[in-house]
């Protein structure tokens, strides 16, 4: 861009009227013949007669007006050339200008929508019932009781089916608002989709581009929602029917899907191929 704008610079910085050396000798010789063509045509031996064309005036008019009109038509098609320039200057100088503007409107807008989404993502973070507690409780929880659902469910007697109902139990005792969490996880995952999406629009520079990247990362990280988007968790929540409410489910792979999306344009955060399981 800066190698642009100096050439812009210099451009516009040219006289919009330039003579080239061979111009400069056209008109030169054409003033001479304009000066000194009456003498020297009238005093030669040879070539046209005239003494038979009336006055001098008419006579050095006569011999001067072919050279004047060379001349003229030369100078206009100067000044034809130069209003081009003009105009073309005009027209890159207006390009140069609507470019910055728009540049400026678009980098205020990611600034302002990144604002926005940030502050909606840590108004979610700052009590006791925040996104990123919820997403380490509802893992650590279902991680703790994935085992021994699993062997409950390889198992028949009414002991173990109990067992795994109270199991199942506790989880969604724990999580009873997981619906609420997961909407506004949901909705925190939108907003940075949304605005990842807008800045890849908007084509600003890499630099900005690239700042803006690492911020969502920051984000996604600080949030852990890879503990509830990896696609091993989400297999065993559907698998062992962990989680009873079917709307947490879709959630949960609502959420996945989003950040799926986001890696798809750049995003690089932490991905755990299996989630680690904890038994008592």
């Amino acid at each position: 861009m800066q190698n642009t704008e100096t050439q812009s610079n210099d451009s516009t910085n040219k006289p919009l009227v330039h003579f080239m050396l061979w111009e400069w000798t056209i008109i030169v010789v054409l003033l001479i013949l304009i000066i000194f063509g009456p003498i020297i045509f009238t005093q030669l031996s040879w070539g046209p007669d005239f003494k038979a064309t009336g006055g001098i005036g008419d006579t050095i008019g006569g011999i001067t007006a072919p050279f004047v009109n060379l001349l003229a038509a030369f100078l206009v098609y100067k000044s034809f050339t130069a209003q081009i320039e003009a105009n073309r200057r005009q027209r890159d100088d207006h390009n140069a200008q609507m470019k910055q503007l728009i540049t400026e409107h678009s980098y205020n807008y990611i600034s302002n929508l990144f604002v926005l989404a940030k502050d909606y993502y840590y108004s979610n973070n700052v009590d006791a019932g925040n996104n990123k507690k919820f997403v380490i409780n509802l893992y650590e929880i279902a991680s703790k009781a994935r085992q021994r659902i699993k062997e409950d469910y390889e198992h028949s007697s009414e002991h173990h089916l109990i067992l795994k109902d109270q199991h199942k139990n506790l989880i969604n005792k724990s999580n009873g608002n997981a619906i609420n969490q997961l909407l506004k996880i949901k909705s925190n995952l939108d907003n940075m989709y949304d605005f990842l999406i807008e800045l890849e629009r908007t084509k600003l520079e890499s630099g900005i581009r690239k700042f803006y990247f690492r911020e969502i990362q920051r984000m996604l990280v600080d949030m852990n929602i890879w503990r509830i988007t990896d696609k091993e968790y989400l297999k065993d929540l559907k698998k062992y029917d962990i989680i009873t409410n079917q709307g947490s489910i879709d959630l949960i792979e609502d959420c996945s899907n989003i950040v799926d999306k986001m890696y798809d344009l750049g995003i690089k955060i932490e991905k755990v191929s299996k989630y680690l399981v904890e038994t008592e």
